[in-house]
């Protein structure tokens, strides 16, 4: 099966501007998912969609390709994930290259390694229709949530006899959220989308992220965290995806 990599990079952020060629140490943001989808193995092809035209000058600058415009109207904040993907897929098929599994990666989530990407594809080909990035809860467990009742008192939130209990985090059961850095799919499931749901399937698969793997920039705290992490190059932020950008050109602005 041929395994189609897509970045996808838009220009606008409201709380963030133009973060995606914000610089992260001596890069731009962008490049740090450039060099760790270069490295996957299992990426038979790899581009990036973007409707700006200065990204696109930086991403051709770290080694990726971009075939095609993506669409104004696909990059408001309107638009969904899941249609920037099917618009990959299908501009891709009028180039004459039809993918049979697409691998959406984003920016926003810079030390996501090559290797869980391979793993999330692996998961694909041997047989799930999907699999995305998932996170420990930590300590933000569902077992821990709480809402408020009409007079403003705490109460536990949803029906587990276990909700609520004075338990170490250490016995909570293992739980994971979808964190959004990488999402494989089979094709079919993004050619039969109808609006209504994630179009994962029936068969999902995780890859479990570390909590440094799955930072996702979507405020200025998180921006601050992820330079605070390059500034003082946390083994796991290190790696061989800093070896990759080491072979990336630098920048033509």
């Amino acid at each position: 099966m041929k395994v189609l990599g897509v970045i996808s990079a838009r220009a606008g952020s409201k709380s963030v501007p133009r973060k995606n060629l914000r610089a992260l140490g001596d890069r731009p943001l962008l490049a740090y998912m450039i060099a760790s989808a270069r490295q996957a193995r299992l990426i038979d092809r790899l581009i990036l969609t973007t409707e700006d035209d200065e990204i696109a000058s930086v991403g051709r600058a770290y080694g990726i390709e971009v075939p095609f415009k993506r669409p104004p109207e696909l990059a408001s904040d309107q638009a969904t994930g899941i249609e920037v993907a099917k618009h990959s897929l299908e501009a891709m098929d009028a180039l004459g290259w039809r993918a049979d599994v697409h691998v959406h990666l984003f920016p926003t989530c810079p030390f996501l390694p090559p290797a869980k990407i391979d793993e999330a594809i692996k998961l694909v080909l041997e047989g799930c229709d999907s699999a995305i990035g998932v996170q420990d809860t930590g300590h933000f467990h569902p077992f821990r949530a709480v809402t408020f009742d009409a007079a403003r008192h705490l109460q536990p939130f949803g029906d587990n006899p276990n909700a609520g209990k004075p338990v170490n985090r250490q016995d909570l059961p293992a739980v994971y959220s979808r964190c959004g850095a990488v999402y494989a799919r089979r094709r079919r499931l993004l050619d039969q989308w109808q609006g209504k749901d994630f179009a994962l399937g029936d068969i999902k698969g995780g890859v479990v992220l570390s909590d440094i793997e799955a930072v996702n920039i979507d405020r200025p705290i998180d921006f601050g965290f992820a330079e605070f992490l390059v500034a003082t190059r946390r083994a796991e932020v290190v790696g061989n995806l800093f070896e990759g950008l080491e072979q990336a050109p630098p920048p033509t602005r």
